[in-house]
This record gives structure tokens, C-alpha cells and sequence, in this order.
């Protein structure tokens, strides 16, 4: 099976697949890429990942669970901005 790099479909989900296919509005997709990006910046310091090495499938419940945790903990993020940040990686997926 080949790999499926998380960078690889970042930009075009991002780009591509949120305007064009889901017919989300300019605010709706820059919402999703900085919940993303706040997750890659998560993933790079606190779990020391090569974002450039990460596979799609190596991204894990427990990662994400974290990522959550992370939010709310340490950003003092309130629950409804945590399910935010939620709705855009599974979005993503």
C-alpha cells in the first residue's frame, strides 16, 4: 500500500476540496486551516513529529484526544472552540 503523507493532502483539502466540493465560505475554510495548523504546531512541539513524515493512518484517537486536552489545558480554550478545532480534523478525515 502506498504511503499517504498528511502534507500531501493538506493544500489541496484546504484549497481545492472545502470551497469547490463542500461550498464552504472563505471564513468557514480559513476557520479549518488554522484549527489545522494549530494541530500541525501541536504535533511538531509537543509530540516531536516530523509533520513532513507523518502518515495519515499514524494520526490516532489518542493523538487527537491529546490535541483536545492540549486545548483546553494549556490555550484555555473553551469547549465549544475545542469542538471546533474537532470538526476540522474530522472533516479532514
Amino acid at each position: 500500500m502506498k504511503n499517504v503523507y498528511f502534507t500531501d493532502y493538506l493544500s489541496p483539502y484546504l484549497v481545492k476540496y472545502l470551497p469547490s466540493q463542500k461550498g464552504l465560505s472563505t471564513n468557514t475554510t480559513s476557520s479549518y486551516a488554522e484549527s489545522l495548523s494549530l494541530f500541525i504546531k501541536y504535533l511538531e512541539e509537543y509530540k516531536n513529529i516530523d509533520i513532513f513524515k507523518l502518515l495519515v493512518m499514524d494520526i490516532t484517537r489518542e493523538i487527537v484526544i491529546d490535541f483536545l486536552e492540549y486545548l483546553q489545558e494549556v490555550r484555555k480554550n473553551s469547549n465549544s472552540t475545542r469542538n471546533l478545532r474537532l470538526s476540522a480534523i474530522q472533516s479532514f478525515y
